[in-house]
């Protein structure tokens, strides 16, 4: 199941936030026998708006669907930032515009989406860091 977080604040990661996700699957209880849920592709996605207000939202994918539906109510009660956050089922858009009515696109015109890349830093010892930081 894809779950959607929208209006994360600005500062989250996504370190942080595949800790914060995985760090609250680890609270549902589980049964003897049975698979842990999986959680995989972490994402933040940023919306720009031709006025260039950015807002960011959290996506990732939780296997099975229990421990989404699961998640989604338990992500109501959380805070990430000291900002209040929730959780719903994320769906993919049709691309076609045969499904679109004339004058109900409730999208917003220019909308930019980006996603988000994390840096990742591989340091194997102490002498490749000072080979690579010297002044």
């Amino acid at each position: 199941m894809k779950i959607i977080i929208p209006r994360i604040p600005h500062a989250t990661t996504q370190k942080e936030l595949r800790g914060f996700v995985e760090g609250l699957l680890e609270t549902k209880h589980q049964l003897p026998f049975t698979k842990r849920p999986d959680f995989s592709h972490c994402d933040i996605l940023i919306n720009t708006d031709p006025q260039g207000i950015e807002e960011h939202h959290a996506l990732f994918v939780v296997h099975p669907e229990t421990a989404g539906e699961w998640l989604i109510q338990h992500l109501t009660k959380q805070r990430l930032h000291n900002k209040p956050i929730y959780g719903r089922q994320y769906f993919d858009r049709a691309r076609n515009d045969a499904r679109k009515i004339p004058g109900e696109d409730r999208r917003r015109l220019g909308l930019h989406q980006d996603r988000l890349n994390g840096v990742h830093i591989d340091i194997h010892g102490y002498d490749q860091c000072t080979q690579e930081h010297r002044g």
